[in-house]
């Protein structure tokens, strides 16, 4: 079936994708590989933290919509579902990459004394991200009423 030039949307970038773009373009980021932390200064990371700010402050008309949630949610899971995104992915990431990296070391350690593995608790990952992104949005959004878990 063809489409019709009518049926076409065209939908400009969000600001964060472009900003985003901007970022992995200074930090000369290869698509097939991962970010290569040894050749990251301090300064990429200011400039990470600054784009990431200023998608928060961007995304406050769509945090607007659900403000009432976010400010007396039901459920921690309906509260996370409304964060943008790219803050949950950073926060993920962040927490889990140190969690496991620590596990693998206890475990090595377990092993060689014949003691049971340890237990990675995701669900203590995912409160603590859900508290890391409260404080962030609680600091953009001073006037807001935003729950602290």
């Amino acid at each position: 079936m063809l489409l019709s030039v009518q049926n076409i949307k065209n939908e400009v970038p969000s600001l964060f994708i472009i900003l985003i773009i901007l970022i992995l373009v200074k930090f000369n980021y290869n698509f097939d590989k991962k970010l290569n932390s040894k050749n990251l200064t301090s300064k990429h990371f200011f400039e990470f933290g600054e784009a990431l700010a200023h998608s928060i402050i961007l995304v406050k008309n769509e945090l607007k919509i659900h403000k009432k949630l976010l400010e007396s949610p039901t459920s921690i899971k309906e509260y996370r579902f409304i964060f943008p995104l790219y803050l949950v992915q950073f926060y993920d990431g962040l927490l889990k990459t140190l969690y496991e990296t620590k596990k693998k070391i206890i475990d090595r350690q377990r092993k060689y004394r014949k003691k049971p593995l340890k237990f990675l608790n995701y669900e203590k990952i995912t409160k603590q991200t859900t508290f890391f992104i409260s404080i962030i949005l609680n600091i953009a959004f001073k006037g807001w009423k935003i729950w602290l878990p």
